[in-house]
């Protein structure tokens, strides 16, 4: 019975198996009662199964797509291999891409369950998943073992650059031929 109905909802939506079963359930001289009673009591329990191996599914999907793209790889990689947060701005100037580029990109990973972000003032910093299931842990340990090459290291390169020039662990925008301004010092030095 039980492998009746995982077939029934492997082929058909939930609501459609409900309005069967209900109908079975009146049609119940055929079957004996205490059948259609069982069909009824596994009938929630196999739903709800079911719908969490789609809603999985689709997860597992949304995480591919975002990952189907070379500059988001690229920032996995850098997140991966960091282990702290990083700043939008600083992904910019490691990656050599416009500002907008970058955080559209970050988007897609933060909808897809794989970095999320803090915003501190106008910065937003951003860290991979820190509820993250063992799927996210594995596949950040696939990315940072796995993804090398002359473009990956260069990026990797800048990063580390790029975070030596913050001050007290909080991001310095506003550089100046790779050196912070004397009035960013200044204003620094006050908080």
């Amino acid at each position: 019975m039980l492998g009746l109905a995982s077939k029934l909802l492997s082929d058909h939506s939930i609501f459609e198996i409900l309005t069967t079963t209900f109908k079975n359930f009146l049609n119940s001289s055929k079957r004996s009662l205490t059948r259609n009673v069982i069909w009824l009591y596994y009938m929630p329990m196999l739903a709800y199964r079911h719908t969490e191996r789609k809603r999985n599914m689709d997860n597992y999907a949304e995480v591919f797509k975002a990952l189907a793209d070379k500059t988001r790889l690229r920032i996995m990689r850098l997140l991966s291999i960091t282990n702290g947060e990083v700043c939008v701005c600083e992904f910019v100037d490691a990656l050599k891409l416009p500002q907008y580029q970058v955080s559209k990109h970050l988007n897609i990973l933060k909808n897809a369950k794989l970095v999320e972000g803090e915003r501190r003032g106008t910065w937003v910093y951003y860290t991979p998943l820190k509820k993250e299931p063992a799927f996210n842990r594995q596949l950040y340990k696939l990315i940072k073992d796995q993804l090398s090459g002359a473009e990956f290291e260069k990026d990797e390169e800048e990063l580390r650059q790029r975070l030596q020039l913050r001050d007290h662990d909080i991001c310095v925008v506003g550089l100046v031929n790779g050196q912070k301004p004397k009035c960013l010092n200044t204003a620094m030095s006050k908080i």
